[in-house]
């Protein structure tokens, strides 16, 4: 059983692997999410990424 759940292991590591070097990354510096709330109806959120000391800023190439 150990071996199957290494195996599987292995096997889902392989597949995260490609599909991460895969995804496309793209920055966005400012968007707009909406939402619907049973309570409260309708939601219109603006929000902005927030850059750490740490972090070089997103375009700082």
């Amino acid at each position: 059983m150990r071996q199957d759940r290494n195996k599987i292991s292995r096997s889902l590591a392989a597949h995260f692997r490609r599909m991460w070097a895969s995804h496309d990354i793209r920055i966005r510096h400012q968007r707009l999410k909406r939402l619907q709330r049973p309570v409260v109806g309708a939601l219109e959120l603006t929000y902005q990424p927030l850059a750490l000391p740490s972090q070089k800023p997103p375009n700082a190439d």
